[in-house]
């Protein structure tokens, strides 16, 4: 008899879930802090002087650390240490905010607080990454990668909903704005506590897991020049327009969508922006929950983003369209909610593709996270130029540019994957996952390895 494909096993004998599903909660700390400083940045702290230099700082430290130093530290160190560290980067940042807060009315030394976090950050976020894409890629299988990483960011996106009600609660109860983000650093401390658990635990090795041939172990070229040859490679450039859909999208969803609201009172506006945002988190931690499942049934990256498209772009379309769009939380928050579905099912996808194309490739994760990084922050950068003079989104703008950015990443994500084969073997439970060669190429192993895994890292 044949054994059980790891398709359908069920999710707790999964290999090694557990280990995931205590990561996810590390990471759930750590973003409950993160999250809303950085989503409640522009609305907290002067958004032109101080709030976009700091965020477009973290990003530009993120993407050029994904190129130069990402992986050959995590290779060098491994990714459970890694892990520990980087989030050390968060907690410091989460602080530096509470710093900023306090000295509200004194711009300079703000920045003089929050640039240095933010490059901080911004290497620690490269370096974050990459290690959880490596642990995560490791434990499982390209059959089984969706179910993993439905578990992973489930639980992580959780943070989206549970700082801004947090936040919400405590600023209900009086409490200022300092003691309500120490309150929050002080959650966001708990993830790098939790992460210990995880350094002290064995490397994971998936004996199903596709792994590299000897030959390019044993290459000498340096990691970083390895990442900028995958970062302008074909199959990278292809799945980078997957990439910069959810950029953009997730930028419009989380910085962009909450400028409708806006009435006479700062404070009622604050609190309706954490309940629109704690309700992103919501959806987004249940599609992160069922998309895992669905993607590793239907098996088809390019099916599910058309219908993800048809569904985002008419919720788009209608609040282009809607005559009263501002203050209307009948229309916000569906809209809202429809998003965040969005932002879970591309971001599923891309997890697969490139477990898919790039398997057990180290530099190929910190080469996808440069792309996603450089274009987050461009995002932010260009976001001020797409409102209106009122300050709400030019949906004139966004609505043409999302829509050309899902047509594009359609076609690509077809071309890139259609040689992929997504079901594991059958005959033998140790046996690698064959890739095409014509896709994949650069001599990714296609046959039988027994009870053996690669050293790699990912982002």
């Amino acid at each position: 008899m044949l054994p059980k494909s790891d398709a359908k096993v069920s999710l707790l004998k999964l290999n090694r879930i557990g280990d995931v599903i205590v990561l996810g909660i590390a990471f759930l700390f750590v973003f409950t802090a993160f999250s809303v400083c950085q989503n409640m940045a522009s609305t907290v702290l002067p958004s032109g002087p101080v709030a976009f230099p700091e965020l477009g700082s973290l990003y530009l430290a993120f993407a050029l650390f994904n190129l130069f130093g990402a992986a050959p530290l995590v290779d060098r160190i491994g990714p459970r240490p890694a892990m520990f560290f980087a989030a050390l980067t968060y907690t410091a940042f989460d602080f530096s905010n509470v710093v900023a807060i306090i000295l509200t009315g004194d711009i300079s030394k703000q920045l003089a607080v929050l640039i240095p976090a933010a490059i901080l950050i911004g290497i620690g976020a490269a370096v974050l990454w990459t290690a959880q894409g490596l642990y995560v890629i490791k434990c499982a299988t390209k059959a089984t990668i969706g179910r993993y990483t439905g578990v992973f960011f489930g639980l992580t996106s959780a943070a989206n909903f549970i700082g801004p009600l947090l936040t919400a609660f405590l600023l209900e109860a009086k409490m200022n704005k300092e003691d309500a983000f120490k309150i929050l650093a002080g959650v966001g401390a708990l993830g790098p506590v939790i992460l210990i658990y995880i350094w002290t635990r064995p490397e994971p090795a998936n004996p199903s897991a596709p792994i590299e041939p000897a030959l390019k172990l044993e290459d000498k070229t340096p990691l970083f020049l390895k990442a900028f040859k995958i970062i302008v490679s074909k199959k990278m450039l292809m799945v980078a327009v997957l990439v910069y859909l959810h950029s953009f999208q997730q930028t419009f969803a989380t910085g962009s969508l909450a400028l409708f609201v806006k009435t006479d009172s700062p404070t009622d506006d604050l609190r309706t922006k954490l309940y629109i945002a704690a309700a992103y988190g919501v959806a987004l931690t249940l599609a992160s929950f069922s998309i895992g499942p669905v993607t590793d049934f239907v098996n088809n990256p390019t099916l599910i983003v058309a219908v993800d498209a048809v569904i985002h772009m008419g919720v788009l379309v209608a609040l282009w369209v809607h005559p009263e769009p501002y203050n209307n939380l009948p229309l916000l928050y569906p809209v809202n909610i429809i998003c965040a579905m969005s932002d879970a099912t591309l971001l599923n996808q891309i997890y697969k593709i490139l477990a898919g194309l790039f398997p057990a490739n180290s530099t190929a994760y910190a080469a996808y996270k440069f792309h996603a990084s450089s274009m987050i922050g461009i995002c932010f950068f260009l976001s001020k130029a797409m409102l209106k003079e009122d300050g709400a989104p030019n949906m004139a703008v966004w609505v043409p540019l999302l829509g050309a950015l899902f047509v594009g990443a359609i076609l690509s994500t077809w071309v890139s994957t259609r040689g992929v084969s997504w079901e594991a073997a059958a005959g033998n439970k140790d046996e690698v996952v064959e890739v095409h060669a014509d896709i994949v190429g650069e001599g990714v192993v296609s046959g039988v390895e027994e009870n053996h895994t690669a050293k790699t890292s990912i982002a």
